[in-house]
């Protein structure tokens, strides 16, 4: 069996302050990788897309997403330990979530990833340019996101609300 990088997954529903926590964590030095789907829509809007362009046909928008995510992890150091704004099962998740058409191989590039997954326990909902989910799907995005992890046999570790600061503590608490 193939070695597992020392690579650290952010997860967690939509505004459950996993870019806040990646950014704090970046700057204590880690090695990080933002999340792919904010990369292709900000990519897209600097366009000149709309938001409803990008995001209205939802089997082509994971696709998209699906293609940045592979690209960015061949990016992503095997010698460095890593922290990820989302992981593969995230994508599969929204797949399964959207009722979508899976692409060929994904569920197979799932397994065996990632060394632990962190889940963000749920902030207060507030939408913003990208996030277009109301709170009950973001809910049912979160719930749909630890089955996935869990289906695949990752370890699943909550991280509850709490202070940016403490959240991080308590995810390189389980590093160590």
């Amino acid at each position: 069996m193939k070695k597992i990088p020392e690579w650290y997954v952010i997860t967690g529903g939509p505004g459950s302050g996993k870019t806040t926590t990646l950014e704090h964590i970046a700057k204590l030095g880690y090695y990080t990788v933002p999340e792919d789907s904010r990369m292709y829509i900000d990519r897209e809007l600097a366009k000149g897309k709309t938001i409803e362009e990008i995001r209205g046909d939802k089997q082509e928008f994971q696709n998209h997403i699906t293609k940045v995510k592979f690209q960015l992890e061949k990016k992503t150091p095997n010698n460095k330990t890593v922290f990820m704004d989302r992981g593969m099962p995230d994508l599969l998740a929204y797949y399964r979530y959207l009722k979508l058409k899976l692409p060929k191989n994904l569920v197979g590039q799932c397994k065996n990833r990632y060394k632990k997954i962190f889940l963000l326990g749920m902030l207060p909902f507030k939408n913003d340019y990208a996030r277009i989910e109301t709170e009950k799907e973001a809910k049912m995005i979160h719930k749909t996101i630890k089955k996935t992890y869990m289906e695949l046999g990752y370890k699943v570790v909550r991280i509850p609300v709490a202070s940016v600061e403490k959240r991080v503590k308590m995810i390189l608490k389980h590093i160590k």
